[in-house]
């Protein structure tokens, strides 16, 4: 009896570290902001993006700089050689991503966030930036917004500067989603000065914790009727 326990134990721990990695892969593109990834390459300068396009997916804007984008930066990085940033008040970068197929599945995400010491978030906590989704129920932002979910932290003029931060958002695609809008935010109401870099963002669906209990379960079952 002890050998049979011993056999199937582990082969069923297999089969549910298979179904964990069933997790949709990051449906953004060029999350890391990178020119392998399809970016434009920023080593000469910062480039901007005020609109998605082939090659350039990251849509953003600010208030102060023609042509009020965001933009793709090689001034830091937290992987590679690029991040995103941009400044301004109000201000962000996104992608819009497809989650028509996806109603009422669980989503997770992250991204990390830098309070740069050469151009330092100023506004202390008035200032801030988060990581964000919005959901809605037209295609690429289109239509009625439907839920707003937003990091459970940010970062800050307060924040200890030159340190990357990872913000994680988590939730379920609400009913009628046609599009989710997947965003770094600055808030910024005193103007002060600063940037939002932004680097290593993700959005994925992941199973649902008792789809994976009970393939689980079922692998036991079977491996005992099988022993």
């Amino acid at each position: 009896m002890q050998a049979k326990s011993q056999r199937v134990m582990p082969i069923a721990l297999l089969c549910l570290g298979v179904a964990v990695s069933t997790a949709s892969a990051n449906l953004l593109q060029a999350p890391s902001f990178e020119v392998a990834q399809g970016a434009p390459d920023a080593s000469a300068g910062d480039m901007g993006t005020a609109t998605a396009a082939p090659g350039n997916p990251w849509i953003g804007w600010n208030p102060w700089v023609s042509p009020f984008a965001a933009f793709y930066t090689a001034v830091t990085a937290h992987t590679g050689t690029q991040a995103g940033k941009t400044f301004g008040q109000p201000s962000g970068i996104y992608q819009f991503v497809d989650v028509s197929g996806v109603n009422g599945q669980p989503f997770s995400g992250s991204a990390w966030f830098i309070n740069l010491s050469a151009d330092p978030l100023m506004g202390g906590a008035d200032q801030t930036v988060d990581y964000r989704v919005t959901f809605f129920d037209g295609p690429n932002g289109t239509g009625n917004q439907l839920a707003l979910i937003i990091s459970s932290a940010n970062i800050s003029g307060a924040t200890t500067q030159d340190v990357w931060t990872e913000l994680t958002i988590n939730g379920t695609v609400p009913a009628g989603a046609a599009s989710a809008q997947v965003m770094g935010f600055m808030w910024n109401p005193n103007s002060a000065g600063g940037a939002l870099f932004m680097d290593d963002a993700s959005f994925q669906i992941v199973p649902e914790p008792a789809g994976l209990a009970l393939l689980g379960l079922g692998a036991v079952a079977l491996l005992r009727r099988r022993g």
